[in-house]
């Protein structure tokens, strides 16, 4: 973290790899270059140069709930709530003065750009830049500083984020600072493998590196830019995660539906997780599917004909399935199916999170699937990234959806499952057994 206390540059791209301490250093930089600030302010007053009624920064993340952790970790450098340098903090309105000085951070959610848009302002801080919108930085941020110096030093911005592939952020701001050819730029980047501090986390970014695909584990724990292109999953192997039978029997059963579009179908993808104590190896089999177009939710009296409540009332029976996950954007559908009888519950909707696991659990091999599951099959095998988007492109992804529903306990205790012996942690999960009562009624 040195370089990054030591640069003057006035524009800063923090790159890192997941938990590479990069929030916790650049809090702190953050609060360097205000309290520099006020003590060229003093200066700039003393000379008779421009007053204003107070110092104002933004400390701005894409969503409400990111700009809460990085709140938090500012907060906790300053000695909590109620720490020293704390002068007062208004929640309606995200402000904190610091004490005894006229300063002002402001913390702000980009997720609507035109609440960037104010008075202009002499610094800020973007957390995790490289998921917000383009028109949030270029369009409204870039303004408030163009207009603020304090005795002859011009307004500064300190950008960090994982990188998100090379998408916009990339091309307008971090590769002038990774060229290093604009002295107002520079690039810090940090690796999880270098947060010595935490030596658990140093442990994980090693074995990820044996674990996800060569790609994937660039951007995630050494923070660099990658190109968006060609397969999701490009370490799925037929002869490695495709199997030709299953155990029938394990320490945890699930499904996982994606109710699917007009044009494209449903997908449900049944789960069977064994943990070692059955004599499997830790595995997740993913043993059966059923994929319908215009398949009906739940019964419906203008209509006679088969519908996804009756079809997972089947699976249930053949599969022991203990839960049943579904898509979690369409709510309205999940609440039918509830009324229809079958218990089902929205599944973990992290798209990125469940991306990584994925990978994880392919290139490691620890996922089988059964050879007749084959629309799940060809979704993996097939499913791109597209480059101008740097998302994977939609349409060819219902049984990777219905997969990732099916594993959101799986996802929630990840950890305990790959790294606890015999994984008593994963199976002990308090967890509703809804068909297992619902059996017992018949």
């Amino acid at each position: 973290a040195i370089p990054l206390h030591k640069t003057k540059a006035q524009f800063v791209v923090v790159t890192s790899g997941s938990r590479a301490g990069k929030t916790y250093a650049v809090v702190r930089e953050f609060l360097r270059r205000i309290i520099v600030d006020y003590v060229e302010y003093r200066k700039q007053i003393a000379r008779g140069g421009p007053q204003w009624p107070y110092l104002l920064y933004w400390l701005i993340a894409p969503t409400t709930e990111l700009t809460r952790v990085a709140k938090d970790e500012l907060f906790a450098c300053l000695g909590g709530p109620n720490g020293p340098l704390v002068g007062s903090y208004t929640k309606r309105d995200n402000r904190l003065w610091l004490k005894g000085l006229p300063v002002c951070i402001h913390f702000i959610s980009a997720h609507k750009p035109d609440s960037l848009r104010s008075y202009g302002i002499n610094g800020f801080m973007f957390d995790e830049v490289a998921i917000s919108s383009r028109e949030a930085v270029m369009g409204n941020l870039r303004q408030r500083v163009a207009d603020r110096s304090i005795n002859g030093r011009p307004a500064w911005g300190i950008y960090c984020t994982t990188p998100k592939w090379k998408n916009w952020f990339y091309h307008d701001i971090a590769k002038r600072a990774i060229e290093g050819n604009d002295p107002n730029y520079k690039h810090i980047q940090f690796r999880t493998i270098g947060n010595l501090a935490c030596p658990s986390i140093v442990e994980e970014a090693r074995k990820a590196k044996n674990e996800l695909s060569p790609e994937l584990y660039r951007r995630e724990y050494e923070g660099t830019f990658e190109t968006a292109g060609g397969l999701v999953f490009p370490t799925f192997d037929r002869e490695e995660n495709i199997v030709y039978s299953v155990p029938n029997r394990g320490n945890y059963n699930a499904i996982g539906l994606d109710y699917g579009f007009s044009s494209d179908p449903g997908v449900a993808e049944c789960i069977r997780i064994t943990n070692g104590q059955s004599g499997f190896g830790k595995r997740i089999w993913v043993h059966s599917e059923q994929v319908h177009y215009n398949m009906l939710v739940a019964p419906q009296e203008e209509y006679d004909r088969e519908t996804w409540a009756e079809v997972l009332d089947d699976l249930v029976l053949k599969s022991n399935a203990e839960e049943i996950f579904c898509d979690p954007s369409r709510p309205d559908n999940t609440t039918a199916l509830s009324a229809a009888g079958v218990p089902a519950i929205s599944g973990w909707g992290d798209f990125d999170k469940t991306l990584v696991a994925l990978d994880r659990l392919i290139t490691t091999r620890t996922l089988k699937i059964h050879h007749e599951n084959k629309e799940l099959i060809n979704n993996l095998e097939t499913w791109e990234w597209d480059s101008t988007t740097c998302k994977p492109k939609r349409g060819n992804d219902h049984g990777i959806d219905a997969l990732r529903y099916g594993l959101s306990r799986f996802f929630e205790n990840e950890e305990a499952f790959l790294d606890g012996e015999n994984d008593k942690t994963f199976i002990e999960i308090p967890k509703p057994c809804f068909y297992n009562v619902r059996r017992m009624e018949f």
